[in-house]
């Protein structure tokens, strides 16, 4: 199963913020019995992803769509992302590399 536990920290753009986010997910989980072998915690920054869409080439107003590609990727076998990749390649006319 899947669950996503939303955090916010306001006023604060630092990796030292991110780590202490991370840290205190950590410290709940293992409050609750829960170490590495259970869980795990992933980081996403999509700043850095739309750094490397840009050096793809893929437009900005493409992105979003390209976000839910992405995102559903380890939900669904290889062949149908492939296949969802390449009609979604195809429909906005980007490469298909």
């Amino acid at each position: 199963e899947f669950f996503q536990w939303n955090i916010d920290m306001l006023g604060y753009e630092s990796p030292e913020a991110d780590a202490e986010m991370a840290a205190i997910a950590a410290v709940f989980f293992r409050s609750i019995g829960l170490g590495p072998a259970d869980i795990r915690i992933l980081v996403n920054d999509r700043r850095l992803v739309e750094k490397q869409y840009n050096g793809v080439d893929i437009p900005p107003q493409k992105r979003v769509e390209v976000f839910r590609l992405v995102d559903r990727k380890d939900r669904m076998t290889e062949r149908a992302w492939a296949e969802q990749a390449a009609e979604v390649l195809k429909s906005h006319g980007l490469p298909r590399d």
